[in-house]
């Protein structure tokens, strides 16, 4: 894989070959759980967030519901230890905070659809309430205050780690 944003300076399609074994480039690569895309621009890390998160809308939808199945303090429990850190693994890589360089706003807007397709499972709220009387209801914060955190927690621990120190 090359990791270049200037794709017609470059061919991307050209690959080494060892000893008879020809390889073929990719247009993207999982490392450590996270897409890594040839522009690195988090596309399709976010799709494969999607794709998680439609599984698990599914399963929790299948123990709670409105009427019945597991109430609204298991299913949270579940969303806070399962289910969030599935969606935000890795987040101190890809998820640049707003006001940097780096910063996604169609990043933030995904991560908020998806945390409010949960909320409204867990509480069973109809479509029509707004997200942040959900995020109040069930006292969450916003999803992207807990991306502004881990992305500080990981600048924070590169900064005073004796890695972070080797590399700078």
């Amino acid at each position: 894989m090359h990791l270049t944003r200037a794709h017609k300076r470059f061919n991307l399609k050209a690959a080494p070959a060892f000893e008879g074994l020809q390889l073929t480039a990719k247009d993207h690569v999982r490392v450590l759980g996270v897409q890594i895309d040839t522009k690195l621009k988090w596309g399709p890390h976010m799709a494969k967030v999607k794709e998680k998160a439609a599984s698990q809308l599914l399963a929790i939808g299948r123990i709670t519901s409105s009427t019945w199945g597991a109430g609204f303090i298991k299913s949270k429990l579940i969303s806070d230890t399962v289910i969030k850190p599935t969606l935000l693994y890795g987040a101190g890589v890809w998820y640049g905070p707003q006001g940097t360089v780096t910063a996604r706003k169609t990043i933030d807007k995904q991560m908020e659809v998806i945390q409010n397709q949960f909320l409204r499972k867990s509480l069973g709220a109809y479509r029509a309430v707004g997200a942040r009387i959900l995020e109040k209801e069930s006292d969450t914060p916003p999803v992207t205050i807990t991306l502004d955190q881990l992305a500080a927690k990981a600048v924070r621990r590169q900064a005073t780690s004796i890695g972070g120190r080797t590399v700078r």
